[in-house]
Parts: structure tokens; C-alpha cells; sequence
């Protein structure tokens, strides 16, 4: 039996943490490999209740073991710049290869997903990993441009257990077309445009309501955030983003918009069953967006902008697809190779299209949860544990 250290923190409350769960969940359950993390990992952060017996008391095993690796590998993180474990490591890394730690091991695999298409500052960083996987077509291009290391497309998966078609409870009503948005508040994801159309559509149809699940943990995400609108984002006494006086100070009802807090994703399946549609609007993705892909698994019909690592799931058959892209402005400080503003006038065209038909949503909804369900998170850990041992 092989450990494997995935050295990031696990969760339910933010996308690098979800994978972190899917990945150990399913190793944990294999007799040839024994993951463990890099952070401590809370228990009930996993599905204990959805295993048999001898499955829950092997996953509370791999925990207790993961959990005293986590212990000694923070204490030789303090004591030691750097360190080599005799183990392979897969280390979660973002922009311009950041993310590692001064721990490595005998094989290190960049699992990465990036935005800033700036990478050729840090080619001499790509040197200390035996082999790079990505989570799109987009980001692998890039890598392959800008490094002669072995890189692999590994898309991500969608819980199916949890994330799919279901019966509404209304717990949002009756009455109303719901629209969701989900992912952390800041210019890449695109909240100013949903916000936009929004604006525009709620004009026209006074029913509809956006329901966003905006916050994150992280305090200063978002905080002056603007982009297209002229209000800048600004915090409640709370700590919390301030999404009513956001809407109120853009011309958006504040009424109009259910700000669903900080919501841990086990919670997510039962809010997405209530969604009309969903809008997925980002400039950019690394991967091919977990929001959009549990939206789409949930049998919501899902508008999403058709580029960077998106383009890996649209397709007019089972979504609504945001074509007119406009390259995104320069920064200086950041690269945006693929970067794209949507239409703000094909979105509400998109909403009208949506909201006119019921059978419509039904159809895309069903064949959007059908292309999806194909991706699961037991694929995508069985094709990181294959290149793991690949190399």
C-alpha cells in the first residue's frame, strides 16, 4: 500500500477543499493507496453515511491516520525550510506555479488550475514537478507552451450521489422564476454581469429572483469589487459581503435577491432543485467550473460563457451558451490570454429564452444532467491515482 500526500487542506466550503474530500474519499476505500492530507481533516465533512459498514470504518481509519500525518507534517513544516518525504506528492498549485510548500517528495505532481496566463516568469518553478495535471483543455494548452514536463487533462467530477435530478420542495416559494449564480465574489467570476442582466430582466419580469451563493470564507475576497457596475462591493458590520446594499446602490431590488450566506456544500443539491436556471457568466475558468457542472447534474438548465476552460463543457444540446465573448482588457499585472466579457443583452436574451418555456428548461435541464453525470469524481480520482504511478 502506497501513502500518497495531497497537500492541501480538505473542506466542504470551497472548491480546492471539495476536491481535496472526493480524491481521499475514494482512495481511502482502495487497498493500494492510503491518502493523506496536507491539514488537518474534519470527519464530518465526509459522506460517512453513505457507506456500507466496513466502508465507514475504513474511511474513519484513513481520517485518524491522515490526521496524525497532518500533525507531524505541520511540525516539520515549522522546523524545516525545506524537506523531502519518500512519498509521492500532489501539490495544489494556482497561478504562475504558487501553492507549494517546502515539502517534496520522491515523485511531485503539479495538480494545477490557473487564470494568470503570465507563466513564462515562473518556467524555472515547473522544473521541480515530475509531471503536471490539469482540469481543462485551456489551462493544458497553456502548460504545454510553457514546459517540456508531462501534462494530463484530468476534468473534474460532480458527486452524483448528491447532485442530480430531483423533486422541488418550494422551499423558495411558488411563483417566482429563480436564477442562481454561484462562486466567490471578484472580477473572474463575472458577478457584475449577472447583475447587469439581471437588472435588465427583472425590468421585464418582476417574478424573477436571483438567488446567489456569493460569500466565501476568505474576509478581504471581493471587498471593493466593481467591475462594469458603478458601485464597489463593501462589507456589513457582519464581516460579511454586503450583497442588499451592493444591489441597492447598482439599480438592482435588493428584494429581488436572496443572498444564501456562506452554505457548505452538502447543502447545495437540495438549493439547486429549486433553480429555474442557473448563469454562469465568468471571464475566466481554469477548470470547467464546479458550479456550473453541479447546476447542470441537478437537471438545471445552465447559461454558460463560452470561453477558457468552459468551452470543455458547452454545448447547445445540453446548455444555453453565451457566444458573443469580447476579449477582456489588458492588465499589466495579470495575464488574460482567453479572458472574455460576455454580452450582457445575449444573457437577458438567454434568461427571456428560458423563462418562456418550461418545457424548454425541462429538456436542457435533462439532457445538461445526462452529459455531466458521465463526469464523476471516482474517474477523476482513479485518473490522478494512474498518473501518480505513472511516472
Amino acid at each position: 500500500m502506497t501513502p500518497i500526500l495531497l497537500n492541501w487542506q480538505a473542506s466542504n466550503l470551497f472548491a480546492w477543499g471539495i476536491v481535496g474530500l472526493h480524491i481521499f474519499e475514494h482512495w481511502a476505500l482502495r487497498d493500494d493507496v492510503c491518502p493523506v492530507m496536507g491539514a488537518h481533516l474534519d470527519p464530518s465533512h465526509l459522506p460517512l453515511g453513505a457507506h456500507a459498514p466496513h466502508g465507514r470504518e475504513k474511511l474513519r481509519e484513513r481520517i485518524e491516520l491522515s490526521n496524525r500525518f497532518a500533525n507531524d507534517l505541520a511540525a516539520a513544516k515549522e522546523a524545516y525550510p525545506s524537506f523531502k518525504l519518500n512519498i509521492p506528492v500532489v501539490h495544489a498549485l494556482g497561478n504562475r506555479y504558487t501553492g507549494a510548500t517546502n515539502a517534496s517528495g520522491k515523485r511531485n505532481i503539479g495538480r494545477i488550475v490557473f487564470e494568470d496566463t503570465f507563466l513564462d516568469a515562473a518556467s524555472q518553478s515547473a522544473q521541480e514537478y515530475d509531471l503536471f495535471t490539469c482540469i481543462s483543455e485551456w489551462n493544458a494548452e497553456l502548460l504545454r507552451e510553457d514546459t517540456d514536463k508531462p501534462v494530463v487533462t484530468i476534468h473534474e467530477g460532480v458527486d452524483t450521489r448528491r447532485f442530480h435530478p430531483g423533486p422541488r420542495t418550494h422551499l423558495f416559494g411558488r411563483g417566482r422564476f429563480l436564477i442562481y449564480s454561484g462562486g466567490k465574489v471578484e472580477f473572474r467570476k463575472g458577478q457584475d454581469q449577472v447583475l447587469l442582466a439581471f437588472r435588465a430582466f427583472h425590468a421585464r419580469h418582476p417574478d424573477s429572483v436571483l438567488v446567489v451563493a456569493w460569500q466565501s470564507p476568505w474576509q478581504l475576497v471581493g471587498t471593493g469589487f466593481k467591475g462594469r457596475l458603478e458601485a464597489p462591493l463593501h462589507r456589513a458590520e457582519s464581516g460579511a459581503l454586503d450583497i442588499p446594499r451592493w444591489c441597492a446602490e447598482n439599480g438592482v431590488d435588493p428584494g429581488a435577491v436572496i443572498d444564501l450566506g456562506l452554505v457548505p456544500n452538502t447543502e447545495m443539491p437540495a438549493i439547486l432543485r429549486e433553480m429555474d436556471c442557473a448563469l454562469v457568466a465568468s471571464r475566466c475558468e481554469g477548470g470547467t467550473s464546479l458550479v456550473a457542472m453541479e447546476a447542470m447534474a441537478s437537471g438545471v438548465p445552465t447559461i454558460i460563457a463560452n470561453n477558457t476552460g468552459l468551452r470543455d463543457i458547452v454545448g447547445d444540446d445540453r446548455c444555453i451558451v453565451l457566444r458573443r465573448q469580447t476579449p477582456t482588457e489588458a492588465d499589466p499585472g495579470e495575464g488574460r490570454y482567453g479572458w472574455c466579457d460576455s454580452d450582457i443583452e445575449e444573457i437577458v436574451e438567454a434568461l427571456e429564452l428560458l423563462y418562456s418555456s418550461s418545457e424548454r428548461r425541462a429538456k436542457l435541464g435533462a439532457a445538461g444532467a445526462a452529459f455531466i453525470g458521465r463526469r464523476t469524481w471516482a474517474e477523476h480520482a482513479e485518473r490522478l491515482r494512474e498518473a501518480v504511478f505513472s511516472i
